[in-house]
């Protein structure tokens, strides 16, 4: 077997031992876990991070292996360039010199006081969603060789993974807590107003129509208040 098909075969170990572990550790243990194996299985990466796009165009990074990530991270959210804004058009963009750079000129000063040179974004995409981008730092000019280009791929499907897991997770998750709201509420309306389960629920679903509120909102309202009552209050 070749050297070069050893390094991949390593970066791949790498990157399983972050795949084993998603489903057990927080969204950003998982991402720290991932951004730390491709900063040591790309060659050339100093620095990583993962930065998640939510509505209205916020950002937030997690996984930072180093605060110079943070700030990098930030200035290209600020300025609204650079390889971490223009990756979430495409699929990976790499700079080998960002201080050189004609694409991004305000970012490419500014990285330069950070002390980073050469940086790739990877696009994190999950069906037609656009969730954020991987990104890789560092200090020295560094082209982009395909080997790389290739493993840079890899664990921005696995930053994918983890991200969808834990958006998943959380919608489980509201979606219990939903639900035990709302069969609390009907154990209150049950007992304030003698109704069986059924008649309970109807008249839930009543108040919720008639305020044109959402159901989880008039139950947990309603728990709330019943929380709060006084002792021999009515």
């Amino acid at each position: 077997m070749s050297q070069g098909a050893m390094s991949q075969r390593s970066r791949a170990s790498l990157m399983g031992e972050g795949v084993m572990r998603v489903s057990s550790n927080s969204l950003e243990d998982t991402l720290s876990l991932l951004t730390g194996a491709a900063r040591d299985a790309i060659d050339g990466v100093e620095f990583a991070s993962v930065s998640l796009t939510y509505g209205a165009g916020q950002r937030s990074s997690l996984g930072a292996t180093d605060p110079i990530v943070l700030k990098a991270d930030a200035l290209q959210a600020e300025l609204g360039e650079g390889p971490m804004v223009e990756a979430l058009d495409a699929v990976i963009v790499h700079s080998e010199d960002v201080g050189s750079d004609p694409r991004w000129p305000s970012y490419g000063r500014r990285a330069i006081e950070l002390g980073v040179k050469a940086q790739t974004s990877v696009r994190l995409r999950e069906n037609a969603h656009v969730v954020g981008t991987l990104n890789l730092y560092s200090t020295s000019v560094r082209p982009l060789d395909d080997p790389s280009s290739t493993v840079a791929l890899l664990f921005a499907a696995q930053a994918t993974t983890a991200v969808s897991f834990a958006s998943r997770v959380e919608t489980l998750t509201k979606a219990i807590a939903n639900r035990q709201d709302i069969s609390q509420a009907i154990g209150i309306i049950m007992e304030r107003h003698g109704l069986d389960e059924s008649h309970a629920f109807a008249h839930l679903v009543n108040v919720s129509q008639t305020t044109q509120v959402k159901l989880r909102v008039i139950a947990r309202d309603l728990i709330e208040r019943a929380n709060t009552r006084r002792p021999g209050q009515s």
